[in-house]
């Protein structure tokens, strides 16, 4: 499902996230695949502002908050986001290294 009107999402991620991702960035890196985990960084937030609903999986709503809570994954990575339909917006909850990756 794309936005209402063809109009892109808006992808955000707080100071905390960042931060993480910078972690994620820098153990991935000492393992030779820094490249590979910001390239799908990079593809996660290309899908997300564009097609929220498309990529993932649900796992639950949020009803007072209005936002569907999802997780999907470009390896080496998995995201956990939220989707604010009518607000058209993601809010980016982790990045995490996907289960067997070695970093």
């Amino acid at each position: 499902m794309s936005a209402p009107n063809g109009s892109p999402f808006k992808v955000v991620m707080s100071g905390q996230v960042r931060q993480g991702l910078k972690a994620l960035h820098a153990r991935a890196k000492q393992k030779g695949q820094g490249t590979s985990v910001l390239a799908a960084v990079k593809r996660i937030v290309s899908i997300l502002g564009k097609e929220p609903f498309a990529f993932g999986e649900p796992r639950f709503t949020l009803a007072e908050l209005e936002l569907e809570v999802r997780v999907g994954a470009v390896p080496p990575v998995l995201v956990i986001y939220g989707v604010h339909k009518d607000r058209r917006i993601v809010f980016l909850r982790d990045l995490l290294p996907l289960p067997g990756a070695d970093f």
